[in-house]
């Protein structure tokens, strides 16, 4: 999902939740996406784009960690041994795989 379709299923979620539970938003605000006042506009996209980044990140955070006990538990050995690294440069490896997956810089 890009940003715009995130801050759409925001708005519209938003609006549909709020309805069901009793709660009248503001009548500007009843309206699609695109016809939002501008500052709610930025509000959903930047509640999007936090959405995006942290999804990121753990996914990050998990692919570097499941490379690293890879590492550890020997199935990069072959790249390992292929590339002269000692087994203390874990690091190293996981960094070089991360950087090639473009989830680190």
């Amino acid at each position: 999902m890009t940003q715009i379709q995130i801050a759409e299923w925001l708005h519209d979620s938003y609006e549909a939740i709020a309805e069901n539970k009793g709660w009248d938003t503001q009548k500007n605000c009843k309206v699609d996406f695109k016809d939002l006042p501008d500052s709610n506009k930025l509000v959903m996209l930047e509640m999007a784009n936090l959405i995006i980044s942290n999804i990121n990140e753990k996914f990050a955070d998990r692919l570097e960690k499941e490379i690293r006990s890879a590492f550890i538990h020997g199935m990069g050995n072959a790249e390992m041994m292929e590339a002269g690294l000692e087994r203390n440069e874990t690091d190293d490896y996981v960094n070089s795989r991360m950087q090639s997956l473009n989830m680190k810089t």
